[in-house]
């Protein structure tokens, strides 16, 4: 009797544990085909806005742009990409997708935390919190003057928005949750434009 009921106990922690396995695909460790995949591509603008070309560095190539970048934390970088999207019609509105793919989910809150605090300091007194969800493991978002900002760690990526006279107020929340949503897609090995 005890036998069986050691079985069953046995069963349900290894499917528990299956389960917690399966859905923190985002702990891994990116690479540039799915970190070219996370980031925004022509086939997911929204409507009133263009896409351009998506471009991914890897390896010591992406060590040297981040640090060109002057990005607060560069270590455990592995590969860093971005895309630019305008609204049509208009080349002063505008979003820059940055994508910064870590070794290890320790180094990209390292980083996130990194670059939260130089985007805060650099911003100063103008800042002004903004509430989005988007459902990334960490957020920050503000305004200052016609800027906004957000950064978003999922897993092993952070994500950087600087966005440029967004004319409504949830074109951040919008353009967040479409980051968050294709960094999970890639993450789980599939192509985020394929759905």
């Amino acid at each position: 009797m005890y036998q069986g009921v050691h079985a069953a106990i046995l069963g349900v922690i290894l499917l528990l544990g299956l389960t917690a396995c399966s859905n923190d695909a985002t702990a891994a460790q990116f690479n540039p085909s799915q970190l070219t995949q996370a980031l925004p591509s022509k086939l997911s603008v929204p409507q009133g806005w263009e896409g351009n070309q998506q471009q991914v560095v890897d390896g010591s190539r992406a060590q040297e742009r981040c640090q060109q970048e002057s990005a607060p934390s560069c270590a455990g970088v592995t590969s860093l990409g971005s895309t630019l999207y305008e609204q049509t019609g208009s080349s002063d509105t505008r979003m820059r997708f940055t994508l910064i793919a870590y070794d290890t989910v320790e180094n990209a809150k390292v980083g996130a935390k990194a670059l939260i605090a130089s985007e805060h300091g650099d911003a100063g007194d103008k800042l002004k919190a903004l509430s989005i969800e988007t459902g990334a493991d960490e957020t920050d978002a503000f305004t200052e003057n016609e800027h906004s900002t957000a950064v978003l760690r999922v897993g092993t990526v952070v994500a950087f928005l600087a966005g440029l006279n967004l004319a409504k107020p949830d074109d951040m929340q919008m353009l967040a949750k479409l980051q968050v949503d294709r960094i999970r897609t890639a993450a789980t090995g599939k192509n985020p434009d394929a759905s």
